[in-house]
């Protein structure tokens, strides 16, 4: 079974990829660039209640997917039956592992981005995107700035 080219998603419907949503039929979007084990949260909050997820960007949009809840991952199932070094081997599994999607997820049209900066959050940076309906997001991929550049270069290009 082939994968999708953008999210990496077994492809079940050769016309769309059931998760992302990308048309399979044209294949003009092309990923830029991607990253897991990235926070998302509203830009709202002080601090960054957030979710884990992998992220994607393309030539034409901004897409983030949940990936594994805390107690859903091979980490909590591990350490619960074998202790610190379930634990470790858990987290090592988790890291590997890009393709357990959740329902919470987001597909941001770049046109709909309307400025990009980089914020503060409890003790780190994230980048700030606010969208011009006047909501806004943190995501925390790394590095900040080659992600900055990545969407400003994709937004200019759309």
């Amino acid at each position: 079974m082939p994968n999708c080219h953008i999210c990496e998603n077994p492809i079940t419907n050769p016309e769309s990829c059931p998760l992302c949503a990308t048309n399979l039929a044209e294949p003009n979007e092309k990923l830029i660039k991607s990253s897991i084990h990235v926070s998302y949260g509203p830009a709202s909050k002080k601090g960054m209640a957030t979710s884990l997820g992998n992220l994607f960007l393309t030539n034409k949009r901004l897409l983030w997917f949940d990936t594994i809840k805390d107690d859903d991952s091979i980490t909590y199932e591990l350490a619960e039956e074998y202790g610190l070094i379930g634990h470790a081997l858990g987290s090592l599994v988790d890291k590997l592992t890009v393709n357990l999607i959740r329902d919470n997820s987001f597909s941001l049209p770049l046109d709909n981005i309307d400025s990009i900066e980089i914020g503060k959050f409890v003790f780190s940076k994230a980048l700030v995107i606010h969208m011009n309906d006047g909501e806004g997001i943190k995501l925390d991929p790394k590095p900040l700035a080659e992600w900055i550049e990545a969407i400003q270069n994709a937004k200019v290009s759309c």
